[in-house]
């Protein structure tokens, strides 16, 4: 065989073996993991625009605000003491819910909004009629002032929270007391999840307790 096709063979052998090697080699090197996908960028928008700023001038400047589950009312608690209505569209006062004689800490609708609850620092609690303005029930038992009040997801309950270290379960149908937890500081805040199996109050010494509705 001449010696330039032997040299030629041995080349192209060599090769071959050369790119299974660095094939094989390749194969050993850790693979770099696939990019996470990327989150939003910092200061990203969330689409909400300005839709209608409520005049106050008139009135206390608002503590608290909520609005009802159709969208169409706005309910503001202020230092007045009052609760005011407002007509989310016009952007105008409905009316103004008065009784209680300190400042207005909490406001919640019902969750068919037909009802709304009102906390206040004179040591109440209301329940107010919606499309008349009537104070339905005044929810008494707390000492010192009530700092929340919220309606449970099937509307059946209100519960409250004050500053004498309680929580307190008022059936929503006649304000009856039907229930109080005691703790071991101010109550700021009460909250429902949103099956109602769970309860959550916040304390003024930065504690949290949660309870679990029993079967």
């Amino acid at each position: 065989m001449p010696c330039s096709i032997r040299v030629t063979i041995l080349s192209v052998l060599f090769l071959d073996v050369l790119l299974v090697a660095m094939s094989a080699q390749d194969q050993q090197k850790p693979q770099p993991s696939p990019a996470a996908p990327a989150g939003p960028a910092r200061g990203a928008m969330v689409h909400f625009v300005l839709d209608r700023t409520l005049n106050f001038e008139s009135v206390s400047k608002p503590v608290c605000v909520a609005i009802s589950p159709d969208s169409k009312v706005i309910a503001s608690g202020d230092l007045s003491p009052a609760v005011t209505l407002w007509d989310r569209e016009e952007g105008k006062e409905i009316r103004r819910l008065t009784g209680q004689t300190s400042r207005i800490w909490s406001v919640a609708f019902s969750p068919d909004g037909q009802r709304l609850a009102s906390a206040s620092g004179d040591g109440s609690a209301r329940i107010w009629n919606v499309s008349t303005g009537q104070s339905l029930y005044t929810l008494s038992g707390h000492v010192g002032a009530v700092m929340s009040a919220v309606y449970s997801p099937d509307g059946k309950f209100v519960v409250s929270g004050g500053a004498d270290d309680t929580v307190r379960f008022w059936d929503a149908a006649t304000g009856q007391n039907l229930e109080t937890l005691g703790g071991d500081s101010g109550v700021w805040q009460v909250a429902f999840s949103s099956d109602g199996k769970y309860l959550a109050a916040g304390y003024a010494d930065g504690t949290i307790n949660v309870w679990k509705k029993q079967d």
